[in-house]
């Protein structure tokens, strides 16, 4: 080999090895294994930004839902604040007309207002759904009730009963329920209640404040029930079981409660006086049969 040839062969040579040396490289870094996915930054990056849409979207769909409650609950407030104003529009106009002819058509008009407004409210409450409290329920059970709707209240009564949060929501509702069965003559039905109301403190043990909030409690419940009894003899046997409660309650009783026992025992006295005089003159009346005509 001329020395004009031979660095040229070495470069060759050179250049050879070089290139082999690249492939052998490129082979080791092609079977090298990828980073676990937590260490790779372009990932991570990727699964933040999902996690922070997804987050953001249902923060924002759980806020329009709240926003949508309240408003629903505005407006059932409205309705309920209509309904007032139709009972009290049937008070004034009672006490002034007494019973002036037009009074029956003013009591159809209100009655009919007052069951429209009963089932909007119905309607806003079943709408509101889980978002509607227990107090929400039983107010717009008994309001739909009292309207005449028995069996909407009653369903929207047990559904207070269910989400009642504590005592006073819970016997509230309990006492509605009982009310809503004797009036229905569902007696037993009825007493099944009263005994839920009668046991509150077992279910809301915390709520028991001291034995003569209990026992002023339990007074309520018996003059509820004397309240919607149909006969006095049960009403009357109603408040003897709040008489128990009442004298445990010794200087502590509300004067509601007294007023509310004397006045149901008066309306019985009254009216087993009429009965009894009733059948004496229904006795004087009847023909002596030793003195008939034959």
């Amino acid at each position: 080999m001329s020395d004009a040839t031979q660095p040229l062969a070495t470069n060759l040579d050179q250049a050879l090895r070089l290139a082999a040396v690249e492939a052998r490289v490129d082979v080791l870094l092609s079977g090298q294994s990828k980073p676990p996915w937590f260490k790779n930054p372009s990932f991570i990056i990727s699964l933040a930004a999902f996690l922070i849409s997804i987050v953001t979207t249902v923060a924002s769909g759980y806020r329009t839902y709240r926003e949508d409650v309240e408003a629903q609950k505005a407006q059932l407030r409205t309705v309920l604040g209509q309904i007032n104003a139709v009972q009290l529009q049937y008070a004034e106009l009672s006490a002034k007309l007494g019973n002036h002819p037009a009074m029956a058509n003013i009591v159809t008009t209100l009655r009919t207002q007052k069951l429209f407004l009963a089932k909007q409210a119905y309607t806003l409450v079943k709408e509101i759904g889980d978002g509607a409290s227990a107090v929400d329920l039983g107010v717009v059970g008994y309001t739909v009730a009292d309207a005449g709707e028995m069996a909407l209240g009653e369903e929207l009564a047990v559904k207070a009963l269910k989400r009642a949060k504590n005592a006073t929501e819970y016997v509230g509702t309990a006492r509605t329920l009982g009310i809503m069965k004797l009036a229905t003559k569902h007696v037993a039905e009825a007493e099944k209640y009263r005994q839920m109301a009668l046991h509150v403190f077992d279910v809301f043990p915390q709520d028991a404040i001291n034995e003569n909030h209990v026992n002023d409690v339990h007074a309520w419940t018996e003059l509820y029930w004397a309240n919607g009894s149909g006969d006095c003899v049960t009403a009357l046997t109603h408040v003897t079981n709040a008489n128990k409660y009442i004298e445990t309650l010794d200087l502590h009783v509300s004067p509601e409660l007294v007023v509310l026992r004397d006045k149901l025992t008066g309306k019985c006295s009254r009216a087993t006086k009429q009965v009894s005089s009733t059948a004496d003159v229904a006795g004087q009346l009847t023909p002596n049969s030793s003195s008939a005509t034959p």
